[in-house]
């Protein structure tokens, strides 16, 4: 669903298409970059006084937690998370 009309919507694609591959390759990791340091902020203003892992833990679930089962998210939390504590 969008509510963008398709007239606007094929010029935007255009411009980014005109942008070199490490050109857009730069405006997805700023805007990955971006959405980290809000999802972070986020989180930091829950109130919780988190050290690193468990924020990364947080981050990791905020942004794949609707990618995975419950099994499979507890499995990447023990798996990959804790092995590097």
């Amino acid at each position: 669903m969008s509510d963008t009309p398709k007239e606007i919507s094929d010029i935007y694609k255009k411009m980014i298409m005109s942008r070199t591959p490490a050109e857009r390759m730069r405006m997805a990791s700023g805007m990955f970059d971006a959405a980290s340091a809000l999802a972070t902020a986020g989180i930091r203003a829950e109130g919780k006084d988190l050290k690193d892992i468990e924020l990364r833990q947080r981050l990791f679930v905020r942004f794949h937690g609707k990618d995975f089962t419950s099994e499979e998210m507890a499995k990447i939390l023990s798996r990959v998370f804790l092995r590097g504590s």
